[in-house]
C-alpha cells in the first residue's frame, strides 16, 4: 500500500506541477485586442512542467524501481538503528582496537606513495566550520571533494569541547600515486596523535555503553525465559557479551571496508572535464600503469 500510494503521488506531483506552471504562465487575461485576427486568438501551446524545465522523462519501471529502492533504504536505516541498539557498545570497542590498525595502515600509504598538491577552500560548512569543499586540479583535471576538519577534544573547566585545526584557505593536501580521487587533508596525516586519542577515549565509552546493553538485554531475556538462578543470569550476559564482541566487529569491518575507505579512496568528483562514468575508478597503486583493480591497504605493504 505505501509503494501503491508512492507511485500515485508520483504522477499526482507531475500533473499538480503542470496545473500551476500552466496558471502562472497562461492566467492573465487580455482585454484588448487592437488587431484581431486568427493568430492573436490562437489558444497557446500549453507546455507541461518537465518540458518547460527540459527534464529527463521517467518511464513507469525507472519510477517504481526508485520507490522500491527508497523504500528498502529506509528499512535498511530501521536495521542499523536497531544493530545501534543492540551492538552499539561492541561497535565503538572493535573500531577503536582493532578496526583501526587498518585504518593507521591505511594512512600510512599517504606517507609513502603521498603526493603532495595545493587546493582551493570552495566553502566552510557546518556549525563549527568543521567541513571543508576543496578544490584541486592534477593533470589538468579539476576535482572536488567534502573532507573533515581534524580536531582534538580540550577541556575548559568541567566542559570538553572540539578544537578543529587551523586549514587555510590554500590547504595542502595529498592523494595517494595514480588515484587523484584519494585526496585528504595533509594535517590529517602529519598530525595523527589527535586522532588515536580520541580513539583511546571510545574505547571506555564504548565499555560503558556495552556493559548498560548487556545488563538491558540479560534482563529481558531473563525476565522472558523466567531464569530464576544467578548461574543462569551469568552464562545469559556471558553469551550476550560475546555477541556484542562478535556483531561489533563485523559491524565495524563492514564501515571500514565500505565508507570509509570508498568516502576516502574515492570520495572525490571530477568537474571539469566532467566525467560520465558513474562507476569509481580503479587504480593499483604499486606500479605506474593504471588497472582495474581497486587499492587496499595490502597494495602498500
Amino acid at each position: 500500500m505505501i509503494a501503491l500510494e508512492l507511485y500515485i503521488g508520483y504522477w499526482a506531483a507531475i500533473y499538480e506541477r503542470s496545473l500551476n506552471l500552466k496558471s502562472t504562465l497562461y492566467r492573465a487575461k487580455r482585454v484588448r485586442r487592437p488587431n484581431p485576427s486568427p493568430a492573436n486568438d490562437a489558444t497557446p501551446n500549453h507546455l507541461s512542467y518537465s518540458s518547460f524545465f527540459e527534464e529527463d522523462k521517467h518511464s513507469c519501471f525507472s519510477v517504481i524501481s526508485n520507490i522500491f529502492l527508497d523504500f528498502i533504504t529506509a528499512i535498511a536505516w530501521i536495521g542499523v538503528a536497531i544493530y545501534f541498539v543492540i551492538f552499539g557498545g561492541g561497535f565503538v570497542i572493535m573500531y577503536s582496537v582493532v578496526v583501526r590498525r587498518r585504518r593507521d595502515r591505511l594512512l600510512e600509504c599517504y606517507k609513502s606513495k603521498g603526493i603532495e598538491e595545493v587546493g582551493t577552500v570552495l566553502c566552510r560548512q557546518g556549525h563549527t566550520k568543521g567541513i571543508l569543499v576543496v578544490q584541486y586540479t592534477v593533470d589538468e583535471q579539476m576535482y572536488k571533494k567534502q573532507l573533515a576538519v581534524p580536531f582534538h577534544m580540550v577541556r575548559n573547566g568541567f566542559v570538553h569541547h572540539a578544537e578543529y585545526e587551523a586549514v587555510s584557505d590554500d590547504p595542502d593536501l595529498l592523494y595517494i600515486n595514480a588515484n587523484p580521487y584519494s585526496a585528504t587533508l595533509k594535517c590529517q596525516i602529519d598530525n595523527p596523535q589527535h586522532e588515536n586519542k580520541l580513539f583511546r577515549k571510545k574505547v571506555w565509552w564504548g565499555l560503558c555503553i556495552m556493559t548498560i546493553q548487556v545488563f538491558f538485554i540479560t534482563l529481558l531475556i531473563g525476565a522472558a525465559s523466567m531464569l530464576d538462578r544467578a548461574q543462569s543470569f551469568f552464562l545469559l550476559a556471558g553469551i550476550v557479551c560475546s555477541g556484542e564482541v562478535v556483531f561489533g566487529l563485523l559491524g565495524a569491518c563492514i564501515h571500514q571496508k565500505f565508507f570509509y575507505e570508498r568516502e576516502l579512496l574515492w570520495g572525490a568528483k571530477r568537474v571539469f572535464p566532467i566525467s560520465k562514468d558513474s562507476s569509481f575508478p580503479r587504480f593499483r597503486l604499486n606500479s605506474q600503469k593504471t588497472y582495474k583493480f581497486a587499492p587496499s591497504v595490502e597494495d602498500c605493504e
